[in-house]
Order: structure tokens, then C-alpha cells, then sequence
């Protein structure tokens, strides 16, 4: 179920995207045109605006945007863990990890108020330093 908000906008997107490219098409016959187009191309801008409004819901409404404080986790969509940690008063604080979808760390370290600190298992495995926390 999650992302299903931004599949369904994608595929609108695409399908206005169509709707007004074969609207293009049919300039070159004059009679369909002269019917249906003005129809067709606000059919084909109204199916692409509605695309680009649930793709957009999707991708700013996640759950870690929407918590302040607290911990947070959010999952991959085939369950395994995709980061854990967190915030205060909206910035990451505190132990952060993040995970590929196959539950191997990608990334882990500690943030003070939304920078990193300390050590890092940044990604590819190597550890980076960053100022002390």
C-alpha cells in the first residue's frame, strides 16, 4: 500500500502526458480535431494535474516529514527496516542508521541537532569523521 498514491500519479502524469500528445496527432486531421480537441485537451491537462497532485501528496507527506520528536522508523516496501533514529524538534538527534532493502546497513553514525558527528559507516562501508558530538 505504501507509494500506491505515487504509482497512481505517475500513471496519470503519463497517461495526460499521452491524452495531449495525441491530441498533437490529430491536428493533422482537421475534422477530428475540430470536434473533440478542445475536449481531449482539457481532458489530457486535468488527468495531468490530478497525476501531478497525487505524486506530489506521496512524496512530501512521508512519514518521517510528518514527525517532530521522537523515534523514528520507516520501513522498504518489502518490510525490511529503511531508517531508524531520531528527532528533535524536527532534526535528526541522536543514533541514525539506514538500510537497503536487503537489510544491510548502508549508513550509521549520531546526529547533534540535524548535523552529523562522530563516526560514520558512510556508504560503500568506509568510516568517515566527522567533528566530535
Amino acid at each position: 500500500m505504501k507509494g500506491l498514491l505515487r504509482v497512481i500519479g505517475t500513471l496519470l502524469m503519463i497517461w495526460g502526458v499521452v491524452v495531449l500528445w495525441d491530441v498533437r496527432l490529430e491536428m493533422y486531421f482537421y475534422w477530428i480535431f475540430e470536434e473533440s480537441g478542445p475536449v481531449i485537451v482539457v481532458v489530457g491537462v486535468v488527468i495531468l494535474l490530478v497525476g501531478i497532485v497525487l505524486h506530489l501528496f506521496e512524496t512530501t507527506n512521508s512519514p518521517t516529514q510528518e514527525i517532530l520528536d521522537g523515534p523514528v522508523e520507516t520501513f522498504h516496501n518489502n518490510g525490511q527496516l529503511r531508517v531508524k533514529g531520531t528527532k528533535k524538534n524536527g532534526k535528526w538527534d541522536g543514533l541514525y542508521e539506514i538500510h537497503y532493502e536487503n537489510g544491510g546497513v548502508m549508513e550509521k553514525g549520531t546526529y547533534t541537532d540535524g548535523k552529523k558527528c562522530g563516526e560514520w559507516l558512510d556508504f560503500g562501508g568506509k568510516t568517515v569523521t566527522y567533528p566530535p558530538c
